[in-house]
């Protein structure tokens, strides 16, 4: 059995909802990130914080914390904290690590499952919705790190899709039913939507 850990990537800044920590903006009874530790509860072998090059998000939790890999570039975007935790886990002895980013907090509950059972040891596989891909919900092999760092520090290639594209990564769809659950949630309407979507699925 190939042991997975699930990384929450928490390190983004909540600008357009007035700097607040999108790890506790509040979705129905429970916090953006109470809802993303659920969704990888008894799915994956350990849960991981990634925040970024502070440790900004102190909530008493008893999970690892993981930083960005070290860079000079200003703002060098979520890259980075991919190869920190892909850093990270290879030297704690883990295969792969899923991702998601806190502020998609309304998964689907076969999220991980689904990844876990597309594990490949050589590339990444990526979810896609009808909206198309979302890069930073995917499995990433530790074996792939290599060519990840080529790709990102040799190449300085940091957006996502072309990230994707360099590691020859595997799609794996999620239909229309469930796009909805990919919802990010970055600014007031969003949270807005978020919470309609949530009471809908509760009513």
């Amino acid at each position: 059995m190939h042991k997975i850990a699930g990384i929450i990537l928490v390190g983004g800044k909540a600008s357009r909802l007035n700097g607040e920590n999108k790890c506790d903006l509040r979705i129905g009874n429970k916090s953006c990130l109470e809802w993303t530790l659920d969704i990888f509860d008894g799915q994956v072998e350990k849960i991981a914080l990634s925040v970024g090059n502070q440790d900004r998000y102190n909530h008493g939790s008893s999970h690892s914390v993981v930083f960005d890999w070290p860079c000079e570039i200003e703002n060098p975007g979520v890259a980075y904290a991919i190869m920190g935790s892909l850093n990270w886990a290879k030297e704690a002895g883990f295969d792969a690590i899923i991702t998601t980013p806190v502020d998609t907090p309304l998964l689907p509950k076969t999220y991980a499952a689904r990844l876990r059972s597309n594990f490949d040891n050589l590339a990444p596989t990526v979810c896609t919705t009808p909206k198309g891909l979302q890069g930073l919900h995917a499995i990433w092999p530790v074996a792939c790190w290599a060519k990840l760092h080529n790709i990102v520090v040799e190449r300085g290639i940091l957006k996502i899709s072309k990230i994707h594209k360099g590691l020859n990564s595997t799609e794996i769809d999620f239909p229309h039913q469930k796009m909805e659950a990919f919802i990010n949630i970055n600014d007031d309407v969003s949270l807005d939507q978020a919470q309609k979507i949530w009471a809908n699925s509760n009513s």
